[in-house]
């Protein structure tokens, strides 16, 4: 899991410099002209839009990317995950109905036959 880590850091770190930059660059433009000036500004308005526009590709081209890896190293997603979790929450209750059918079954008759059907019906 050490790839995986190394691989989130790498991430974090790129989208952290990214708000920092964005940070930056709003502080300055703010400090080196007024704020009206530059929203009536058409050609202004056209840049801001193809950044905002160029950062969210970008961020969804790192998302494709990450979860290509993910799948790359086998890794389930998160929604496989959920997934499996139902699943074993489902099978943990037909063991329990399973072990109080079988108890209940070894109590009263002991006959084994009601074991066996009891089984193959939990496994369809």
């Amino acid at each position: 899991m050490w790839g995986l880590s190394m691989l989130k850091e790498v991430i974090d770190d790129a989208l952290a410099r990214g708000e920092r930059l964005k940070r930056d660059i709003v502080g300055q433009i703010l400090k080196s002209a007024t704020l009206n000036d530059l929203i009536n500004n058409r050609r202004f308005t056209k840049t801001i839009a193809r950044v905002i526009q160029t950062k969210d590709e970008i961020s969804r081209t790192i998302q494709r990317s990450v979860q290509e890896t993910l799948k790359l190293m086998s890794i389930p997603s998160k929604s496989q995950l959920a997934s499996y979790e139902k699943r074993v929450q489902q099978l943990e209750k037909q063991i329990a109905s399973l072990g109080r059918h079988v108890m209940k079954g070894g109590r009263s008759n002991g006959h084994r036959t009601n074991n066996k059907i009891a089984v193959r019906r939990t496994h369809r």
